[in-house]
Formats: structure tokens, C-alpha cells, sequence
């Protein structure tokens, strides 16, 4: 990271917010991920046409 802050100190500063902000944390089976992503396939090639 020091390396990251000498040269892009604004880039370090939004990573350390995002890494501290305080966000739900969401439990998921494998299953669960494996339908959303099958879903959302199937939303972008009925999309295409």
C-alpha cells in the first residue's frame, strides 16, 4: 500500500473508505450464487434478442 499511497494518494483513500465503511455482511450458498448468476445470463441474451 505505501508504494499505492505515494503515487496515488486518492486511490489509497477510497479503498481504505470502502474497506472501513460499515456494509451488511451477506451469506450465500453456493446455490444460491450459482441461480443469480444463471438468471443474469439469461437476462443478457434475452437482452440481445
Amino acid at each position: 500500500m505505501r508504494c499505492y499511497y505515494l503515487s496515488r494518494p486518492k486511490l489509497v483513500e477510497g479503498v481504505l473508505a470502502l474497506i472501513t465503511a460499515d456494509h451488511p455482511v451477506i451469506r450465500k450458498t453456493k446455490e444460491q450464487i450459482d441461480r443469480e448468476k444463471a438468471k443474469s445470463g439469461k437476462e443478457k441474451v434475452a437482452a440481445r434478442g
